[in-house]
């Protein structure tokens, strides 16, 4: 094999790395998407928290919500007291007081 077979391979293996890494990447959103709707949708907003790094926001009806403090703020302070009456998941048959 000569030294120029050898680098062709070398780039197609770094090539083919890259792919594998990126398709690798956009499997993990997938997932992560895929849990964030589950929980919501699940009202498990404990989980929804953690789901965040330590610097997220979130931007919701013009609010800005920075930070595990702001998230905790948003999904169990505000989410969570609406509509499970701040239990944490679903509870079968409760009807979230009506915004004033």
């Amino acid at each position: 094999m000569t030294e120029k077979q050898i680098e062709e391979l070398r780039a197609e293996i770094a090539e083919l790395k890259k792919v594998a890494y990126e398709a690798a990447d956009i499997q993990a959103i997938r997932k992560l998407q895929h849990q964030y709707g589950y929980y919501l949708d699940k009202c498990l907003y404990q989980q929804v928290v953690d789901l965040f790094d330590e610097n997220g926001t979130i931007v919701f009806f013009g609010g800005i919500y920075k930070g595990k403090p702001g998230l905790k703020r948003l999904y169990l302070d505000r989410f969570r007291q609406t509509f499970t009456g701040g239990r944490n998941g679903p509870i079968r048959g409760y009807s979230p007081p009506l915004y004033p």
